[in-house]
């Protein structure tokens, strides 16, 4: 009984000790310096980019690439990294829940740079061109180029994502 007791108190002491370790990692300079720590990842889905599937299990362009990150992440610099994705209400909060994190995070869900974003996190290099397109009900005449859509857009409704590049190139036709 005592030889359990014992046993059972070094365990919790080794996941005290452990998880108080990964709990502490406030940048990434933490994570290098102690050599492991705790990362969180901040998502909105939207397929094909991120996004679960019918039994929970997280996919996507966006995951793949930011697993690959991760992986090469700790190769590089000889750490063990504990990920935490977390999925966030809305697309544009994934700015404040990555801005406030209290432990080192990153964002990801088909996000495009602006001047007004890098004010407030940081971003990677451009993976993918940011191409705008539009698709229509098939009653729609053909739109060739951007005085064609000019011509014929009053009248129609367009549905986009809030607080994204694609709202702002739709509001500026």
């Amino acid at each position: 009984m005592k030889h359990n007791y014992l046993r059972i108190s070094a365990i919790i002491l080794f996941l005290f000790l452990f998880t108080g370790n990964l709990a502490i990692a406030k940048s990434f300079q933490d994570i290098l310096d102690k050599g492991s720590g705790k990362v969180r990842v901040y998502y909105y889905p939207i397929e094909p980019f991120i996004f679960k599937d019918e039994i929970g299990n997280l996919l996507g362009i966006e995951k793949e690439m930011m697993d690959s990150y991760l992986r090469f992440l700790e190769k590089k610099y000889s750490v063990k990294l504990f990920v935490e994705w977390e999925q966030v209400p809305t697309f544009d909060s994934v700015f404040e829940y990555v801005n406030k994190s209290e432990i080192p995070a990153f964002g990801i869900s088909v996000i495009s740079k602006t001047a007004e974003r890098a004010k407030l996190v940081g971003f990677s290099y451009s993976y993918m061109p940011d191409v705008s397109v539009f698709i229509t009900h098939l009653s729609v005449p053909f739109l060739k180029d951007g005085a064609a859509l000019k011509t014929h857009i009053d009248g129609f409704e367009a549905a986009t994502i809030s607080s994204t590049t694609y709202k702002d190139d739709l509001d500026q036709l």
